[in-house]
């Protein structure tokens, strides 16, 4: 299979970075984080400038919820490739998720700018505008624009951004609707994720 002839092609070439890092995308698809970790690693090791391996160590490290760790990878991969939508998503999320608010606002403009159709994108510049001090009607038009965009799986996320910028903006039917289309979608998310869920049902308790 695919792990085997990555292995053969590293065994070829122990010396050249892009096997190892084709490694470890394959462990991130499977969920086996930790050893996808070390073969980003390992890609890294041989070229430090690899900006693929960089945001997908950075990936790795997001998907495990280590935040502080995935962030220097990331700003690394956006420093040699500023204007990449998938280097930049995958630094605005650690940022985000830090409370990083000016390095989130800067980075998500820069996202959306060359991935203005992308419902993720926007979802990330939501959660941004809405790190104190918070920028309501900005947050709210971004959601919008989240949830007029997203497709598939991308709905559970832009409805729980329109819930949490409504939330911001004091909207309580807002914020029922897209919580309520958000356990439509009926979608797994990440423990961040939850914790939003959390505040936008407390919230509405609260009224």
């Amino acid at each position: 299979g695919a792990e085997r002839a990555y292995h053969k092609a590293i065994e070829l070439q122990p010396g050249y970075a892009k096997p190892h890092n084709g490694l470890g995308f394959l462990y991130l698809e499977l969920g086996r984080l930790d050893d996808a970790k070390v073969a980003f690693e390992r890609a890294i090791a041989i070229d430090p400038q690899f900006p693929d391996a960089l945001t997908n160590l950075s990936l790795a490290h997001t998907r495990t919820g280590d935040f502080a760790e995935a962030l220097p990878y990331a700003e690394r991969a956006v420093a040699i490739q500023p204007k990449n939508p998938s280097y930049l998503l995958n630094l605005a999320i650690p940022a985000i998720r830090l409370g990083r608010t000016d390095q989130a606002r800067a980075t998500t403009a820069d996202l959306v700018q060359v991935a203005a159709g992308n419902a993720p994108a926007w979802c990330e510049r939501t959660w941004a505008l809405l790190l104190a001090p918070a920028q309501v009607s900005e947050a709210g038009n971004a959601a919008a624009r989240a949830v007029e965009l997203a497709k598939g799986s991308q709905m559970a996320l832009a409805q729980l951004a329109a819930a949490s910028a409504a939330v911001a903006a004091g909207d309580a039917e807002a914020a029922r609707t897209h919580l309520r289309q958000f356990e439509e979608c009926n979608q797994e998310v990440r423990e961040w994720e939850a914790a939003k869920v959390d505040d936008v049902r407390n919230w509405l308790q609260s009224r």
